[in-house]
């Protein structure tokens, strides 16, 4: 979703600081930009991508721009090289439910595939500017698990925990990541990744391409 924090995320997980990270709802990243670091003994390389959900961009756009990083980037991302976890991060405080969260529950079934939730981290964000113990935030959390999306996400296997924002909150995030990965001895192929090396890269035959094109 765009406007929860993915490159910030990415930069004070990497220590990288020459990531351009916006504040509104349109996105900073057009293109998927890659940072790599160590982590306790582990190579990761973090994938930023363009959220939906851009004021400024249609969702057919921001698809199309991942679906082609996928094509240019198949000898690292499809078979038999796989992603090792996804991190969704969501605002704590967004109060797009219904119809919105519907239209984003379905998108993202098209693109990961029930298979991967469970290799998948929710993290809310915006705790840092919160306080996390009292009424109200209990309040949005307990909603924010009820909803649609995160509900049946999480009931196949998907991880939700809150990101506060440092480094420490997210290097907890992507060790959890990594001991999933480890859990499963081998990394998970999206849907979107399968549907197009069977359609010769083809994004209008996959699932999320006869959606919303």
């Amino acid at each position: 979703m765009t406007g929860a924090g993915k490159t910030t995320f990415a930069s004070v997980a990497s220590g990288q600081t020459n990531l351009q990270i916006g504040d509104t709802l349109e996105s900073c990243t057009q293109e998927p930009q890659t940072v790599t670091f160590s982590l306790d003994n582990c190579n990761v390389l973090l994938i930023d991508t363009p959220g939906f959900d851009d004021s400024k961009r249609s969702d057919v756009d921001i698809l199309m721009v991942i679906a082609k990083w996928i094509s240019d980037h198949k000898s690292a991302m499809v078979r038999p090289k796989r992603l090792d976890g996804l991190i969704l991060l969501h605002p704590i405080t967004s109060n797009q439910i219904g119809d919105n969260e519907r239209k984003r529950a379905r998108l993202l079934e098209a693109i990961l595939g029930v298979d991967a939730y469970k290799r998948v981290i929710i993290a809310t964000t915006i705790w840092d500017d919160l306080d996390g113990d009292d009424m109200f935030t209990r309040g949005l959390e307990a909603r924010f698990h009820r909803g649609e999306v995160w509900r049946e996400m999480h009931a196949k296997g998907a991880t939700i925990l809150r990101h506060y924002n440092n480094r420490a909150s997210a290097h907890y995030i992507i060790g959890k990541s990594i001991e999933k990965s480890k859990a499963e001895n081998e990394g998970v192929e999206l849907k979107i990744q399968k549907e197009m090396a069977d359609s010769g890269g083809k994004v209008s035959r996959t699932s999320v391409g006869m959606r919303v094109i």
